[in-house]
């Protein structure tokens, strides 16, 4: 990453795609459906677990490990299609820009253990710590 843009976008991906802030969205059926043999209901509230989306083993290949080099993920730290993160261009750019700036100043950066507030929505770093070498 130290060297090549292009991997830079690759390792902004995997961060989201493993540590996406966002963990869930609701949502409520307009009509009856049936997904993966469950039967949802008009009106019914369904929960759409993205974080727990961005670690199936039977879409990642060792899903809680950090690995840019998987090549092109389909996450959803995001969303996806019309319910897309409005903000989604920004985050990216702005992850890919802290993230050049601190491997350009930086030999390592280990975080400190981490703990995390919020709900089952949205979560965040209480702070967020970071040993810089």
């Amino acid at each position: 990453m130290r060297s090549s843009r292009s991997n830079n976008a690759a390792v902004v991906e995997e961060l989201l795609r493993i540590g996406g802030l966002a963990r869930s969205v609701s949502r409520v059926a307009r009509e009856d459906v049936e997904i993966g043999g469950a039967r949802i209901r008009t009106g019914q509230h369904v929960e759409l677990r993205l974080d727990e989306a961005n670690h199936d083993s039977s879409r990642f290949s060792q899903p809680d490990l950090f690995c840019p080099s998987r090549g092109p993920t389909r996450h959803v730290a995001l969303g996806a299609g019309a319910h897309a993160c409005p903000g989604a261009a920004l985050i990216r750019m702005a992850a890919a820009v802290t993230t050049r700036g601190l491997l350009r100043r930086f030999h390592s950066f280990t975080p400190v253990e981490q703990k995390w507030r919020g709900g089952s929505g949205f979560r965040w770093p209480e702070p967020l710590c970071v040993v810089l070498e």
